[in-house]
């Protein structure tokens, strides 16, 4: 019974990883995507369980745009949204002005703090440390709001949601919102985006070898069930 406990508990636990990995490769051309990881733990008896699901905080590639707001991090942190659901993280920097003239994500989603570009405005300008100016259509100048960033304690507990938006989870730790540039926080690059972080050879690689160990572990499932079902029969 032992030995039938410890197959499943592995099979759960190599198909918990190719649910992780095949996500993974889903979202491998997502902008500010980062890759997920399983941490294994040991259950009673033997075998192993996920004990975790950790982000990987290497930062990926900047990729150049056409759009002066499309931002990219250098560094760390996180931009803040305002979702129906509550207040939500990313990574993905690729923003719009909305009919309301606000600055939004692709999903509509609002930054916070709010920043709104007037009408007539011909171009945005955004530097390093999240100042906005909008240009006018004669060349005049107006400073119109400041992106801020959030940094988090342990980015590794951030849970993710659809469309690329984290979620502070139980061990995420304590969040701040600030500047960027100043106390540890990265800073904003304009006309860029950050591309995902997932390598797809590690992630093919991985994904082969968990198959092999499911379809192996399965197997073995099958002949102890079989055993088990024999032995019951000779009882009788």
């Amino acid at each position: 019974m032992t030995e039938l406990s410890t197959s499943t508990s592995a099979l759960r636990a190599a198909g918990q990883r190719m649910g992780v990995r095949s996500n993974n490769l889903a979202n491998a051309l997502t902008p500010g995507f980062r890759a997920q990881r399983v941490e294994q733990g040991t259950v009673a008896g033997g075998g192993t369980r996920v004990a975790a699901t950790r982000g990987n905080p290497r930062e990926g590639l900047f990729q150049k745009t056409n759009s002066t707001i499309d931002l990219a991090i250098r560094g760390d942190g996180f931009f803040r949204l305002q979702t129906p659901e509550g207040v939500r993280l990313t990574r993905t920097g690729s923003f719009s002005v909305d009919s309301e003239g606000t600055l939004v994500d692709a999903q509509g989603a609002s930054l916070t703090p709010l920043v709104q570009v007037p009408e007539g405005t011909s171009t945005l300008a955004i530097g390093g440390d999240g100042r906005v100016t909008a240009l006018g259509a004669g060349g005049t100048e107006q400073e119109v709001g400041r992106i801020e960033l959030v940094s988090v304690e342990n980015p590794q507990g951030l849970v993710q949601e659809g469309g690329n938006r984290l979620v502070p989870g139980p061990s995420t730790g304590q969040t701040v919102q600030g500047t960027p540039g100043q106390n540890g926080l990265g800073t904003l690059v304009s006309g860029f985006l950050e591309g995902s972080n997932v390598d797809w050879v590690e992630e093919h690689v991985g994904l082969l070898e968990d198959a092999n160990y499911f379809r192996v572990n399965l197997i073995s499932l099958k002949i102890g069930d079989e055993i088990l079902g024999a032995l019951l029969d000779i009882d009788r």
